[in-house]
């Protein structure tokens, strides 16, 4: 070793490039810790902004009912045509006891 990488007891000294990455490294290390706590201050102070809930109720009443009304209508419709349709091709017997289900048909 030479005496420019040595100190005076005996200990490795840093080169003047070495020196510059380590304050560089240092001066990353700020920037990114500084910029996490900025990061994080603003999405904490975000999040206690406004705290809200969902009322599934309203939008089932508002919006999700009224959307619904028309098609449910026409199927209920079209059911009991065919259930009307199915019971008068049936005798009485089999119709006043309700013998008979829709459960099995194919569309």
């Amino acid at each position: 070793m030479n005496s420019a990488t040595v100190g005076a007891e005996g200990r490795r000294a840093f080169r003047p490039g070495r020196r510059a990455a380590a304050a560089a490294m240092v001066l990353a290390a700020l920037a990114l810790a500084a910029g996490v706590m900025f990061v994080s201050g603003r999405l904490t102070a975000a999040a206690d902004v406004f705290i809200g809930y969902v009322d599934v109720t309203r939008i089932i009443d508002e919006y999700l009912a009224p959307a619904l009304d028309e098609p449910l209508a026409q199927e209920t419709a079209r059911l009991q045509a065919e259930f009307d349709r199915r019971a008068q091709s049936l005798g009485g017997a089999a119709r006043a006891g309700g013998v008979f289900s829709l459960s099995g048909r194919r569309r």
